[in-house]
């Protein structure tokens, strides 16, 4: 509840429904480093009255960022490098989601597909929504993902982010536009530990 007014109000067209219950625990040595990869999406985990652990306890609520906990501050290096590709303009067919809409603020979070090519004279774009409606969005009200891989640009910049003890970083994992290559970079001295949760919608 602490930090439920930081969240995203609105991701895939859900709203915060608290941190999963399922805790991971980071020890990080010296000359140890977590190389690139995307954090995955989990559903919403839990204890049943039995005191075991169940996957999948909710059945309607799925991670959308991750939520870590710095727990240290006598170490170096370790910071959380996130690779930012730079994107090419909006084509048909990318993923979007919908963020900061005034005149529709329901449709933000929402998700769906570009149909049309950015119109220059209206500075708008056609997006399909999973609903089946279509809309014509403004591309700063856009979050898109563009293809990586084989024949895509994939040059980028990377980005370290040094986290204070009693911090928490957070950000979009799975099959969120907006989920990054990210890496543990390597601890050159100390010990870093972190407590990894997930923000559930």
């Amino acid at each position: 509840q602490r930090v439920a007014m930081l969240m995203p109000a609105k991701v895939a067209g859900g709203k915060p429904a608290g941190l999963n219950q399922r805790w991971r625990l980071y020890r990080y040595r010296e000359d140890d480093i977590f190389k690139m990869h995307t954090d995955g999406s989990w559903p919403g985990s839990g204890l049943n009255a039995g005191g075991r652990l169940v996957r999948d306890i909710y059945g309607d609520r799925w991670s959308q960022l991750t939520f870590l906990i710095y727990l240290d501050a006598d170490y170096d290096g370790g910071e959380t490098t996130f690779y930012l590709p730079r994107k090419p303009p909006p084509r048909v067919g990318y993923e979007v989601e919908i963020h900061s809409l005034q005149g529709r603020p329901e449709l933000n979070g929402e998700r769906g597909r570009i149909i049309t090519e950015h119109d220059a004279a209206s500075g708008r774009i056609g997006v399909a929504m999973t609903d089946g409606s279509r809309l014509k969005v403004k591309l700063a009200n856009l979050h898109y993902s563009a293809p990586y891989g084989r024949g895509a640009n994939n040059d980028g910049e990377l980005v370290s982010v040094a986290v204070p003890q009693g911090s928490v970083l957070c950000f979009f994992h799975g099959e969120h536009p907006l989920s990054l290559l990210h890496e543990g970079s390597l601890v050159t001295r100390g010990v870093k530990r972190i407590v990894r949760s997930d923000v559930l919608y």
